[in-house]
């Protein structure tokens, strides 16, 4: 039978053998660089295989290069060695995984307090109140989509999601659809009242070419929306609690109690 091969392998120049249009080599157990839809295995790698580090490990592959790759990563997937790509990857993965399931914590235990909370103990909850909205929004805004990369396939040519990730995706998706579209606008308004002393981004601004820049163009509906729009959900949702902001702290935890206990458990199981 006749070998084919298609194009150089990208990290060593040498023959790359495709597993997908083949035939490979006639040898199955030869030692020669391989490629798929999107990954290869270099020849050249004195890793051992079992290293999930290695250039011939299926657990952290090198991706194949496209036209559209930026500079970054074609050196993470060409250039880098793999000792780099180890340092890369394990760099304080724990500390990471343990400050995600903090944030979580948190905004559980804030809800729990609000949710038991009276209108008169706002004076002694006001931290409490702010943690809700910070921790709130990081886990609708920063979680969510982090949680979302780990859950799409590893690798292009993968169909299946990681479903190990689905649980506490899903568990998120449940906590924001407890919110209308206005009051996740006032979640985020809330959230940017507590972290910041300068409110700029509810301002305009101009372009350089003079033209206002009238809308907000990062907020939790994942869409801009203009300020004269924002403003009104927000004062909308303040005066229907005639105006009592812990109040709303106050039902918003409620509300979302249940909720937050489940996403905890399914949390518990990625970031324990």
């Amino acid at each position: 039978m006749t070998t084919t091969t298609i194009d150089p392998c990208p990290r060593c120049g040498a023959p790359c053998y495709d597993l997908v249009n083949g035939p490979g080599p006639e040898d199955d157990t030869a030692k020669v660089c391989m490629k798929d839809e999107s990954r290869f295995y270099c020849v050249t790698c004195t890793c051992p295989r079992e290293d999930p580090y290695s250039c011939n490990s299926p657990f952290f592959a090198r991706v194949l290069p496209t036209p559209e790759s930026t500079k970054k990563q074609l050196y993470n997937s060409i250039t880098i060695s793999c000792d780099d790509r180890r340092k890369l990857f394990q760099r304080r993965p724990d500390a990471h995984s343990s400050l995600r399931l903090q944030w979580i914590t948190q905004l559980l235990r804030a809800a729990r307090q609000l949710a038991s909370a009276k209108a008169q103990e706002a004076a002694d909850l006001w931290s409490v109140d702010y943690m809700f909205w910070i921790r709130l929004y990081g886990v609708l805004d920063d979680i969510k989509p982090f949680v979302t990369r780990l859950r799409t396939p590893m690798f292009a040519g993968d169909a299946a999601p990681r479903q190990r990730f689905e649980g506490t995706l899903q568990a998120i998706n449940t906590v924001a659809a407890l919110f209308t579209d206005d009051e996740l606008l006032y979640i985020q308004y809330r959230r940017d009242e507590a972290c910041h002393p300068v409110a700029e981004a509810y301002e305009l601004s101009q372009r350089k070419d003079g033209r206002l820049v009238e809308e907000k163009t990062k907020t939790l509906l994942v869409r801009p929306v203009k300020h004269d729009d924002y403003d009104r959900a927000v004062e909308g949702v303040i005066k229907r609690y005639k105006p009592n902001e812990f109040a709303i702290a106050c039902d918003f935890a409620r509300r979302a109690l249940p909720d937050l206990e489940a996403l905890i458990a399914e949390a518990l199981k990625i970031f324990a």
